[in-house]
Formats: structure tokens, sequence, C-alpha cells
């Protein structure tokens, strides 16, 4: 790989480990922003427009940086151990994420199923609730360790 490729790779890799990560922060704080100050209905048309928007910027940023950094590896059989953890460590943040965009569909549906009259998912929205922030920081905590794996 000539060194202007290198660089080209380098450069995208790390706009996209700073555009998740910038995400990742941008998320808990808009959500902690939409449920101080609006109606619990709005919420429900807020969330769901973030989240399909999050899901395209965020994947496209997660992809780009997973398929840079197989470029800058080379090719797996000659990863060391050290590039071999930081991509298990990818693949888990790219699970995480599938699970939690799973798991945000479903606390959507509930919280919308919580505002019509007689319906009340009460405590399976609570879990789901909860299932999001365990995940949230699971994603944060794997995307930690793989930078820091990688800097090692």
């Amino acid at each position: 790989m000539s060194i202007f490729t290198g660089q080209i790779l380098l450069s995208l890799n790390l706009l996209a480990a700073m555009v998740w990560t910038g995400g990742l922060v941008a998320i808990a704080t808009s959500t902690l922003a939409a449920r101080e100050t609006l109606p619990a209905a709005d919420q429900v048309g807020f969330f769901r427009s973030l989240g399909r928007r999050w899901a395209l910027v965020s994947g496209l940023a997660l992809a780009l940086f997973a398929v840079t950094g197989i470029g800058l590896a080379g090719a797996p059989g000659d990863w060391s151990s050290t590039e071999r953890a930081v991509a298990a460590l990818t693949l888990a943040v790219a699970l995480l994420t599938l699970l939690g965009v799973r798991n945000a569909r479903a606390v959507q549906r509930l919280r919308a199923r919580s505002l019509t009259p007689g319906e009340g998912p009460g405590t399976e929205l609570d879990g789901a609730r909860r299932t999001a922030h365990l995940l949230r920081g699971l994603i944060a905590l794997a995307t930690l360790a793989a930078v820091l794996v990688a800097t090692l």
C-alpha cells in the first residue's frame, strides 16, 4: 500500500470513528433533552425520526470504520493479536448496535402504545428502557475498548 493510500484510509478511519463516537454522545444528550422538554406524545415522533437518521449515519460510519480498518490492517491472515482484538471488538460493537436498534424499535412501539387510553405497557416499557441503557453502555464500553486496544 502506498503512503498516500495509507493516509487516505487512516483519515477516513479516524473520521468514521469520530462520527460514530460523536453520534453516541449526541444520542445520549438529545435523549435527555427530549425527555425533559417534549411532551410524551411528541417524544414518540422525535425519537422515531432521530433513530432513523442516526441509524443511517452511524451505520455508514461503522461500516466505513470496519472497511478502512481492514484496509489498514492488511490481509486477515497477517493480522497481529492486537488487530484481531480490534476486529473482534468492532464486530461486538456492530452486533450490540443491531441489538440496540431492535430494542429502540420495541421501546418506540411500547411508548406509542402507552399513549393510547386504556393501554399501558408499564413494566414492559420500563424493562425495555433499562435494556436500552445497558446496551448503550455496552456499546460505549466496546467502542472505548477497541480504541484503547488499537492504540497499544
